[in-house]
């Protein structure tokens, strides 16, 4: 299972790779930035499926992965100069992809941790002997995973804001261009800390921290797939 895994991840790599670099210019949009970002998901899901038992979220990662794979067709982007694609904006757009990449199986994992909650506080038997929940560790575990999967985010996050300065320069001279871009990537940062910061100094968990993390989701999408979404399938 784990090869045939690996082989889908990879036809999907070449198969995107084939989609954005034409001979004749770069073509990147919303639907090869949800596509790649899946993609980087499934591929740091299976190796983590190597040390933590995740099959219900590394399963419906892939399901969505699959159907991330069909949004290029659909929503191909706007072709770019390749002149334009230097090596540190490649660096500066994998950062960036990465961090959609985590937030996507927090996301997932999140539902989960809300399901087994919902399950723990509802019934009179908390622990599911068959079914989705029953092959997923505690609720302590979940979390633990959960928020390093935050950290790795953050970490990733961090390195896109700090590069960004420098791609910034190289492109137009200055360090800083205040577009929506720059200012909701930095609301996702404090949105992020904040978290983190909570879950470390005051031992946030449950509702109180999933609520910040649905809010950091919403501003982080915002910063560019939600605008390279309206931008292509409305103007």
């Amino acid at each position: 299972l784990v090869a045939l895994i690996l082989a889908a991840i990879i036809c999907h790599s070449a198969a995107l790779s084939l989609q954005i670099f034409r001979p004749e210019a770069v073509l990147f949009g919303f639907g090869p930035a949800i596509s790649a970002a899946m993609l980087f998901a499934s591929a740091l899901l299976l190796i983590g499926s190597c040390f933590h038992r995740i099959g219900p979220v590394f399963g419906l990662s892939l399901c969505a992965t699959a159907a991330a794979a069909l949004l290029p067709g659909a929503f191909p982007g706007e072709p770019s100069d390749a002149a334009l694609w230097t090596p540190l904006f490649r660096l500066h757009l994998s950062f960036a992809l990465v961090t959609y990449g985590l937030l996507a199986v927090d996301i997932v994992q999140a539902i989960v941790m809300q399901l087994q909650n919902a399950r723990f506080k509802t019934l009179a038997d908390p622990l599911p002997q068959t079914g989705l929940l029953s092959t997923l560790p505690s609720i302590l575990t979940m979390e633990k995973v959960f928020f390093s999967i935050l950290w790795g985010a953050f970490a990733m996050l961090t390195a896109l804001i700090v590069s960004s300065f420098f791609v910034t320069h190289e492109a137009t001279g200055a360090w800083l261009q205040a577009s929506h871009k720059t200012i909701l990537s930095w609301a996702s940062w404090l949105c992020l800390a904040a978290l983190l910061a909570g879950r470390s100094l005051l031992g946030w968990r449950g509702k109180t921290a999933l609520k910040l993390f649905w809010t950091l989701c919403a501003v982080y999408i915002l910063a560019y797939l939600g605008y390279s979404f309206i931008i292509e399938a409305f103007l």
